[in-house]
């Protein structure tokens, strides 16, 4: 039995309506692409999923053709943070186009080839890198309610439209535009 199948079948037994295939973008921040269990089957497991790749800052819309190839581990990891059960794989980046080959500024590959490196030269056998995860929905609201007047302002520090005094927050803003499949 292919892995593929092994895990399609484990998907289906925990009862998973949804697959979330996650993908770091060029500047390391979380994305994800979310597919019903009943439009996959093993061929599209194996293969994985195209995106528009210049959303990610990967490419040039001329040539955004990308693929997203979930990385297949011995069992199904379940997303925490969704109610229903909801199987999720980090996907390693893959450039479409007449041979389909590693994307090489994929940040999931970088850090492979740094850890290889890191093994080649003696330092250490084993390296763990892992995403520091936040979540803001927004940081504060003001209302302004008057016979004359009414305004609201959504406060957010991951706004591109954040406060000139938290520019220790820019890391986190998402720039305008560029939200496209935020976790």
């Amino acid at each position: 039995m292919s892995k593929a199948k092994q895990i399609l079948d484990q998907i289906r037994e925990i009862g998973c309506e949804m697959v979330d295939f996650k993908i770091v973008d060029a500047g390391g921040r979380l994305h994800h692409l979310m597919i019903p269990t009943a439009s996959m089957d093993e061929d599209s497991l194996d293969f994985g999923f195209g995106f528009d790749g210049s959303n990610f800052g990967f490419a040039k819309t001329s040539k955004s053709d990308f693929i997203a190839r979930p990385e297949l581990g011995e069992s199904v990891q379940l997303d925490p943070c969704m109610d229903e059960p909801t199987a999720t794989f980090m996907c390693n980046v893959f450039e479409a186009g007449v041979e389909v080959k590693p994307y090489a500024s994929d940040p999931r590959a970088v850090l492979r080839k740094a850890r290889d490196y890191m093994r080649s030269l003696g330092i250490a056998k084993e390296a763990v890198w892992a995403p520091e995860l936040e979540f803001h929905v927004f940081d504060g609201i003001r209302l302004r309610t008057e016979p004359h007047h009414q305004m609201y302002e959504i406060l957010s520090s991951e706004g591109y439209w954040g406060h000139e005094d938290d520019d220790y927050l820019s890391s986190i803003r998402l720039p305008k535009k560029l939200g496209y499949h935020a976790v």
